[in-house]
């Protein structure tokens, strides 16, 4: 998973100028049938069709970090819960190739691509078992 540019530029900022870190209080899924860039110039959020995006806030056991570093040197954390979207109205126009997560202002903090795409049909639900979404950070 990719920090964004915003992301990026707010640790800067807290690091060398001196600048509050802005906490987060909110974080929101977001699902993409075009994954953002780290500029977040880029990148189509599915809309339509009962997409809605699911608030998987900070705490409370909904995220949890690996007891390990990755073999690569990255601190993980995961979904501790399911995440897990509404019941689609209709197919979804597109599929589901990528997921961002957004803090309480909206900005994109992070987004990545998924392993494998995914077309959401009429009466289905995306959904991330625990565990199954990654931030990687290093």
């Amino acid at each position: 998973m990719s920090a964004t540019n915003f992301l990026e530029a707010a640790v800067g900022d807290a690091l060398f100028l001196g600048q509050p870190f802005p906490a987060v209080t909110q974080w929101t899924v977001c699902l993409y049938s075009q994954t953002p860039n780290e500029a977040n110039t880029s990148g189509n959020e599915i809309i339509g069709n009962g997409y809605a995006p699911v608030v998987h806030s900070p705490g409370g056991g909904r995220w949890i970090k690996d007891a390990a570093q990755s073999a690569a040197g990255e601190t993980v954390y995961r979904n501790g819960v399911a995440v897990q979207f509404p019941l689609a109205t209709a197919d979804w126009p597109l599929n589901v190739l990528g997921f961002g997560l957004k803090n309480q202002n909206g900005d994109l903090c992070f987004a990545t691509a998924l392993s494998a795409y995914k077309p959401i049909k009429s009466g289905e639900q995306a959904v991330f078992l625990a565990g199954e979404l990654e931030v990687k950070i290093g």
